[in-house]
């Protein structure tokens, strides 16, 4: 059940459930066609042994394979020579489970978000080879009869039939019963632990939801008061700055190193990045009358940890006059990456310094500006003043929204007024400079948490504004056809407005579904049902004067407008021809419009889905009358429509009237004047 998975894994559940290939294994298992001629316990007690057997045979194949089967010839070492189906259902059988056994874990643990992507390569490279299989049949048919689909149909008792006529699968689809209970297989603690362990194997399935560790890491990057070496030093103590990528100045955050310990032309130290804190190795190579030359190499405690080499090289120059060390970098034995700059400005004070434009100026005002800003926030941090707090609160929230939005950007279509400004990501890259390490690092990781904890409805996007739909999606009930193909989906942001596709023009007075999960095509039909029943039933208790609704968050009167829950953890409207006492979570158009409603009544919560009431009907009896004065109202405001485009039309064909009339003249006129000029000088002939 998805209400019991971790939020934080339930995109990895969603596009895991969401895959094509599950669609077609699900096709697959509908086209059997049952045995009928015995009793069907009586062959599972004949069968039980062999059936047994083969299970057990090709779990051991998979466990040699560490169930990742990756390709055909993977494949074929599992299943043995052969046709696909003689193993196609146990092994299938076999592979869900185990991945059942994975999403099981999703509801008190927080999944790596990859942990998902082999076993849904398995799937796709099992379902691979049944299309094969497919064609090959089709082939060997169409020699046989015209009629390759009714041939089909009674080859392996028709499994193959749904996946060979999409339009057939459709039909199947939406002929099936929901309310059918879905059994899964009794799986034990003991058998779960087992595969987990099996599972971790190649790394672990479980990720940490944040990563606060380098607060506990940032004691060690305190400046040093040993002075070091007469000779270097200047180069003894803690420094920070960035790495840059490229001419823009594009950082990963800001870097701390502390260099504690020089002995010759050779010196160590630690430091930390957004990234990790991690360890330096470096020597000065050469002394000039302004400073060093010096080359350092950089490596991850956690790789290192891991048994992994991986780090970056700098080499620089340090100047004794500015305190500065700048240079190039990049991977550990290739080619610089960008250039660097570190400074022995304290890490904390970054984020009050000038400007260059402030700085030119008045170099006075900005410098005392710097000193004070930098003082009153040290006394704030020492005092643990409520200020501080609170700008630290807003400033971790303004990073972390900026930074959602732009990984959104990146990832998908995004609606306009939904995409960073210029000023936004200016502002998100000043956030990002001066972040101090453990919070750069704590920060992303909140916002990641954050991206992956939204709603993404893959591969629907909005007919408003053609952008992919993140977080809630609006599914209009009336511009919709029979067999769910076809409809009009909306955003959050374009709720309110009129859309149209090839098919349908919607407009916001239609009866609508809200959602604020991914709905799968199993649960969709039931779901479209449900709400249609409540749409009904909400609209006569709402048109019922006996009844006093009110809403579950303001308490305050509802009439239509409005917005009613469907979820079954709210009281559900009764739908008798007494509505006298009937309940259930009625939302006003207030209230839902808010940014971040809250609930005080009723169970109702935010991601329940919702059904939006916009016009009333009187009652049972005058349901004909109603949809004639409904379709009379649609057809008034499709007439007002067309009128507006006629005179539009009627208007844009005027103006071009002018100015093909203005063009004739003009063209006459200078016929007329080339006439009159030849005319003249045959005359004068």
């Amino acid at each position: 059940d998805k209400k019991n998975v971790h939020p934080a894994n339930r995109s990895v559940i969603d596009l895991y459930l969401s895959s094509p290939t599950l669609e077609q294994v699900e096709r697959l298992t509908k086209s059997v066609t049952p045995y009928t001629e015995q009793n069907i316990a009586i062959l599972e007690e004949k069968f039980r042994v062999y059936a047994n057997e083969r299970e057990e045979r090709l779990k051991n194949k998979l466990e040699t394979v560490d169930w990742n089967i990756d390709g055909l010839d993977t494949l074929s070492l599992i299943t043995g020579r052969g046709r696909i189906e003689q193993n196609l259902f146990p092994l299938l059988y076999l592979v869900l489970r185990r991945h059942l056994s994975i999403l099981r874990l999703a509801s008190e643990d927080t999944l790596d978000p990859t942990v998902l992507e082999v076993p849904a390569e398995s799937i796709s490279t099992i379902m691979d080879a049944v299309s094969l299989r497919m064609k090959h049949l089709l082939a060997v048919l169409k020699m046989r009869g015209s009629d390759t689909s009714a041939l089909l149909g009674n080859v392996a008792f028709g499994m193959f039939k749904l996946l060979n006529d999409p339009t057939l699968a459709k039909d199947e689809v939406l002929a099936e019963d929901e309310a059918e209970e879905v059994i899964l297989p009794d799986i034990s603690e003991e058998e779960t632990k087992a595969e987990l362990e099996s599972i971790n194997k190649n790394g672990s399935v479980f990720t940490f939801l944040t990563d606060p560790d380098g607060y506990e890491e940032v004691d060690k990057l305190e400046f040093d008061e040993d002075a070091g070496s007469e000779e270097h030093g200047s180069l003894h103590g803690v420094w920070t700055g960035h790495c840059s990528y490229d001419e823009d100045g594009h950082t990963d955050g800001l870097m701390q190193i502390n260099i504690a310990h020089l002995e010759g032309n050779t010196f160590e130290g630690t430091g930390m990045d957004r990234v990790d804190s991690f360890s330096i190795d470096g020597e000065i190579t050469t002394t000039t009358a302004n400073g060093h030359e010096l080359t350092f190499k950089m490596g991850y405690h956690s790789l290192r940890e891991e048994g992994t080499e991986f780090g970056f090289e700098f080499k620089g120059t340090f100047d004794t006059s500015t305190l500065e060390v700048k240079g190039v970098w990049g991977a550990l034995d290739d080619d610089a990456i960008g250039t660097f700059l570190i400074t022995r400005r304290p890490a904390f004070a970054r984020r009050f310094l000038y400007n260059q434009q402030e700085f030119s100026k008045n170099r006075a005002h900005a410098r005392w500006r710097f000193a004070l800003d930098t003082v009153r926030h040290q006394v704030r941090q020492q005092l643990w003043s409520k200020s501080y707090f609170e700008e630290r609160m807003v400033m971790k929230k303004r990073y972390i929204h900026l930074r959602v939005r732009a990984d959104i950007e990146k990832l998908y279509s995004v609606n306009p007024a939904n995409q960073l400004t210029a000023s936004d990501v200016i502002e998100m890259k000043r956030i990002e400079r001066v972040l101090l390490p453990p919070d750069g690092r704590y920060y992303e990781s909140l916002a990641m948490l954050a991206t992956q904890m939204l709603c993404i409805h893959r591969k629907i996007y909005c007919d408003g504004c053609y952008a992919s739909i993140i977080g809630s999606r609006l599914i209009c009930l009336d511009c919709m056809t029979a067999d769910l193909s076809n409809e009009i989906d909306m955003c959050e942001l374009c709720i309110d407005n009129t859309a149209s596709n090839d098919s349908f023009k919607h407009h916001p007075s239609h009866d609508s579904l809200l959602v604020f999960r991914t709905l799968h095509n199993r649960k969709k039909k039931a779901t479209i049902e449900i709400a249609k029943e409540f749409i009904t039933a909400g609209k006569e208790v709402l048109g019922d004067s006996d009844n006093e609704v009110e809403c579950v968050s303001c308490g305050c009167p509802v009439e239509m407008p409005c917005w009613l829950c469907i979820d079954t953890e709210c009281a559900v409207v009764n739908t008798s021809a007494d509505h006298s006492g009937a309940e259930g979570a009625f939302i006003c158009a207030a209230c839902q419009s808010k940014k971040d409603p809250t609930y005080t009544k009723n169970s109702h919560t935010a991601t329940h889905p919702l059904v939006r009431l916009s016009h009333p009907v009187a009652s049972k009896k005058n349901t004909v009358e109603g949809t004639i004065d409904s379709l009379h109202s649609r057809f008034t405001e499709d007439m007002a429509d067309v009128r507006t485009r006629i005179g539009t039309l009627e208007e844009t064909i005027k103006s071009y009237e002018v100015a093909v009339n203005k063009r004739l003249g003009e063209i006459i006129g200078s016929y007329e004047a080339m006439v009159d000029q030849r005319i003249t000088t045959l005359e004068d002939k």
